[in-house]
């Protein structure tokens, strides 16, 4: 940096698994010609107490251990996960039970998650059968918590305006989740015209 450089990587892993959540202190949205969103500040919406968790645990089970009230309709909801991997999935599990599960589950344990969640009508992103089958799986196993729809390269594939939450529909955004905790980092109440109209 003193050469005049402006940038110097510090790490070339993965950054985000190596970084406590609490170092995050604000959360930016850049498209590629370079525009810059600024997320709202992080607001805290569940500390997790219970750590122990089963392969064979239901929806429902994973709702209590999280201290979550049932949902009045379990729906399947699409999440794009971007870290540690990319994955588009469905599941049957809420925003704060798939954090507590992806961040338990034994096996397959993230140490910290960062995803969203889509519009779940999208099913351009994927074969239409990835999608059909995946639900069914979800319908037929009520056990069964997360189906993988796409397992490769899907940020640069979704557009922010396909995030829920861009159109403030609901106040949905980026959520970063370790084995203590979930946040969420929401869109702001107004998102800039040049920011929106932006190439992705």
């Amino acid at each position: 940096m003193a050469d005049g450089k402006r940038t110097k990587t510090a790490l070339s892993s993965n950054a985000f698994s190596c970084t406590p959540l609490s170092a995050h202190q604000a959360v930016y949205l850049v498209k590629t010609g370079g525009e810059v969103l600024k997320l709202d500040p992080r607001v805290e919406l569940q500390t997790f107490a219970s750590h122990d968790c089963a392969e064979e645990m239901s929806p429902a089970d994973i709702g209590r251990a999280v201290g979550r009230p049932e949902p009045a309709v379990r729906r399947p909801r699409l999440y794009m996960v971007l870290s540690p991997v990319e994955l588009l999935l469905l599941s049957n599990l809420t925003p704060e039970e798939y954090a507590w599960y992806a961040t338990h589950r034994p096996g397959k344990m993230f140490r910290q998650v960062v995803f969203t969640e889509l519009r779940a009508d999208q099913t351009q992103l994927a074969a239409l059968s990835r999608y059909v089958n995946a639900r069914q799986e979800l319908e037929q196993q009520p056990a069964k918590k997360t189906k993988t729809v796409v397992s490769e390269d899907s940020l640069n594939e979704v557009p922010f305006e396909n995030w829920l939450g861009f159109s403030h529909e609901e106040r949905h955004g980026l959520y970063l989740a370790d084995r203590e905790q979930i946040g969420v980092w929401r869109f702001p109440p107004e998102i800039p015209r040049v920011w929106e109209r932006a190439a992705g």
